[in-house]
C-alpha cells in the first residue's frame, strides 16, 4: 500500500502578490518529503499576477505541478479573504502525478457561454 498523501497549507493577505507568495512559501517550508503537487487559490485582486505567483511557487518550492483558481474570495482555516488580496497554498506529496496534470496554459472558451432556461 502506498504512503498516505501528506499536505501542508498556508494562507495570507498582502497588498502585493510577492509579499503574499513569500509569506505563504515561508510558512510551507520545509515541504513534506517528496512534495510533488501544489494547490494555489487567490482572490480576484491577485488575478493579474497569477502567472507571476505560479512562477515564484515553482522556483521556490521546486514543485512543478500546481492546480488552482482565482475567485472573489477564499478561506484559510478560520479566516476569510473577500474584497482584498489574499492567497492560500497547499503542498502535497501524492502518488505519481498523472500526465493530465502536466503543465498547460489556461484555455480560452471554445464557444460562447450557453444560457440555461428552466422549463
Amino acid at each position: 500500500m502506498p504512503d498516505p498523501v501528506v499536505f501542508k497549507a498556508a494562507h495570507t493577505a498582502a497588498d502585493h502578490w510577492a509579499h503574499a507568495a513569500k509569506a505563504c512559501v515561508d510558512a510551507l517550508l520545509p515541504l513534506p518529503a517528496g512534495a510533488n503537487l501544489g494547490f494555489v487559490y487567490a482572490t480576484d485582486r491577485l488575478a493579474e499576477d497569477f502567472s507571476s505567483i505560479l512562477a515564484y511557487l515553482r522556483q521556490k518550492t521546486g514543485i512543478e505541478h500546481w492546480a488552482g483558481s482565482v475567485g472573489i474570495g477564499i478561506c484559510g482555516n478560520d479566516t476569510e479573504y473577500f474584497d482584498r488580496p489574499g492567497s492560500r497554498f497547499w503542498s502535497a506529496r501524492c502518488w505519481p502525478v498523472p500526465s493530465a496534470c502536466s503543465r498547460r496554459s489556461p484555455r480560452a472558451p471554445t464557444s460562447s457561454p450557453t444560457t440555461f432556461a428552466p422549463g
